[in-house]
């Protein structure tokens, strides 16, 4: 075959598979949408409804800081199981024991002015410390920029750069991990790292700052941390309905966050509660399995142990559907507008449905799973041998921080997202 010849036969190769490929994310686009509006003309429509979203986001919101084991997180479980037993779910609590630090309080006092603080898990023994020392030397400052991936000591460089401060002969350390919000942020802890050499405070960006010039102006500050170490039940909540022997479609989100967690958590759990309502009422012959997993700010605890005794197997698992952190956040400095960027992981068998169920939504993707770019929960279900399985997440402004309360949220990227999936069930498991 001579140059010319071959050049025209790959080019109209590439124009067939272009021709193909978007005839057929036309067909596929076309059945979503139709997908779509059956959902919205269902009896059960309702359950996507913004005043039901926000009632939902609005209950969590007021349970408190959601922090593994503390009271906000077992009366978030407890509401759970009530809303999924009224509709029918065959419910069960799954506990897993884990270690943990019950803050009561915690700041830093300089010229008689206290600043909040909080602890950096994992806290080190004693339960209680209150040191006394120079700001900069023997209590110094650090801080760690913003940037959107500075979420986790998963990161060897963030937990690198913290052990070492603390290990230098301080008495405690003033931390500083900047974030859009402006407040505290936190870093996820893996369970089983090795606690710091001093005890390591959390502090909002300008507080850091305003510590910073007291320092120059006074010889000693205070700093107080009080709490217990203990061991808590890390709760998932499971509920199941449709026929026990059927292939499972699961649907997981986490329960549990650093403080209230409201646009990070609480817009996952009102989209995770919008699909089960929906769910109740047009299972059919389908199988559901929702679980919403406590310990994931530390080491996904609740998620493992999901995996580990009560998921389904790969092979009795039809589709997983996994709803992260942000999914309906709104964007810090234009609150109009959901946050940017969340994106959508799929893997590759069904990019086209998950991109059709999803258009128009600002979703970065789908990007393949493959590819090894997600994290977390739902690497995790990936890595497990789930598919096909994909999720939403994204950093949010208000992620990990003390000020994620009720105002973050954006109630329409959240319904556009509790649509998209629920649409992504119809198209792929209604016969």
């Amino acid at each position: 075959m001579n140059r010319t010849v071959r050049r025209w036969t790959l080019w109209a190769a590439a124009m067939i598979s272009i021709i193909v490929t978007g005839s057929a994310m036309v067909m596929v686009a076309h059945q979503s949408g139709r997908a779509w509006e059956r959902i919205l003309q269902s009896p059960a429509a309702a359950a996507f409804s913004v005043e039901s979203l926000e009632r939902d986001i609005a209950t969590y919101d007021r349970l408190g800081p959601h922090r593994t084991g503390t009271d906000g997180n077992l009366l978030a479980a407890r509401w759970l199981e009530s809303e999924f037993a009224g509709l029918g779910y065959r419910v069960r609590i799954q506990r897993r024991v884990i270690p943990t630090y019950l803050v009561d309080e915690a700041f830093v006092e300089v010229l008689g002015e206290r600043i909040q603080a909080f602890p950096q898990f994992p806290v080190p023994r004693p339960d209680a410390h209150e040191h006394m020392g120079a700001l900069g030397e023997q209590i110094p400052i650090l801080r760690i920029p913003n940037r959107l991936t500075n979420n986790s000591l998963a990161q060897a460089e963030l937990q690198e750069s913290i052990r070492g401060v603390a290990a230098s002969g301080a008495k405690a350390v003033i931390l500083e991990v900047a974030g859009a919000c402006g407040d505290i942020k936190s870093l996820n802890a893996p369970l089983g790292i090795e606690p710091w050499d001093a005890p390591v405070l959390l502090v909002a960006g300008e507080d850091a700052e305003r510590l910073a010039l007291l320092g120059e102006q006074a010889e000693t500050a205070r700093v107080r941390l009080m709490g217990r170490h203990t061991t808590v039940d890390s709760i998932n909540v499971i509920a199941e309905i449709g026929p026990a022997s059927a292939p499972a479609i699961v649907v997981s989100t986490p329960l549990s966050g650093w403080f209230h967690a409201t646009a990070e958590r609480g817009s996952g759990i009102g989209a995770f509660l919008s699909i089960a309502r929906w769910a109740s009422a047009e299972h059919g012959n389908r199988r559901f399995v929702f679980t919403a997993n406590s310990g994931h700010e530390l080491g996904d605890a609740g998620a493992h142990a999901f995996l580990e005794s009560e998921a389904p197997p790969p092979e009795q698992t039809r589709l997983w559907l996994h709803i992260g952190a942000n999914v309906g956040s709104r964007h810090g400095e234009e609150p109009e507008r959901p946050s940017s960027p969340r994106f959508l992981m799929s893997n590759a068998s069904v990019l086209f449905r998950t991109w059709a169920a999803f258009r128009g939504q600002d979703l970065g993707g789908p990007v393949p799973l493959a590819f090894g770019l997600g994290r977390g929960e739902l690497a995790a279900y990936f890595e497990a041998g789930y598919r096909p399985v994909l999720g939403v997440f994204g950093p949010g402004p208000f992620h990990h921080c003390s000020n994620d309360r009720l105002p973050g949220v954006h109630l329409g990227a959240t319904r556009g997202v509790a649509l998209g999936f629920a649409t992504l069930i119809e198209t792929l498991t209604r016969r």
